[in-house]
């Protein structure tokens, strides 16, 4: 059973997981981990995610669809998704892929947070570039 954080940036979805991955024994996946990864490895995916993010843009959803299947079919662990899917027709997407792969998404949890909160969150977060 897969189970998708939900909830704005700075909302503790990673916070969570991180705590849920160690008592659960399950896998969390951050897509943004998943992509900062893929940039690192200087692959020339990772050169495309770089420019499209640099560029003030968001990764296709096709794209990290891809991405994530290539994450996802790489363990028997249960998965924790962080940050995908964040619209409808990506939730329709991860759930056409996790029947692809036999897998099923047993709980989606919103982590609701004031707005208000939100925005103190992010304002002290210090500023990455993917340059």
């Amino acid at each position: 059973m897969d189970i998708v954080l939900m909830g704005a940036p700075g909302a503790g979805k990673g916070t969570q997981a991180a705590k849920l991955e160690t008592t659960l024994h399950c896998k969390h996946i951050s897509t943004g981990d998943v992509l900062r990864a893929e940039i690192a490895s200087g692959s020339e995916l990772g050169r495309k995610i770089a420019a499209v993010i640099n560029n003030g843009d968001l990764v296709s959803d096709e794209m990290m669809l891809s991405i994530l299947k290539n994450v996802v079919s790489g363990t028997d662990k249960r998965i924790i998704f962080d940050g995908f899917p964040r619209t409808v027709a990506q939730a329709e997407m991860l759930d056409g892929m996790l029947k692809e792969l036999g897998r099923k998404l047993g709980k989606a949890v919103m982590i609701a947070l004031p707005e208000a909160a939100v925005i103190s969150r992010l304002s002290s977060r210090p500023f990455l570039s993917c340059r």
